[in-house]
């Protein structure tokens, strides 16, 4: 405890080592060769996904990334 809060530990994950799982969605570190939550191999890099929102929103739009998008805007 400090100042008489409890600490809760966090982890802290660079979101250029950060993998979304394609099987259940979790996010997790590359580290893994696997999905730790389901042991699905099917993962992609979350920057990867956040790059092609910005820079291709239609796209974007279409794989369902940025619903706030609307098609007619890109």
């Amino acid at each position: 405890m400090t100042n008489g809060r409890a600490v809760i530990p966090t982890l802290h994950i660079p979101l250029r080592r950060l993998a979304l799982c394609l099987d259940c969605e979790a996010c997790f570190d590359i580290q893994c060769r696997a999905c730790p939550g389901c042991g699905g191999g099917t993962w992609v890099l979350l920057a990867g996904f956040l790059q092609t929102s910005r820079s291709h929103p239609r796209r974007a739009r279409a794989l369902g990334l940025d619903p706030a998008i609307p098609l007619s805007a890109a």
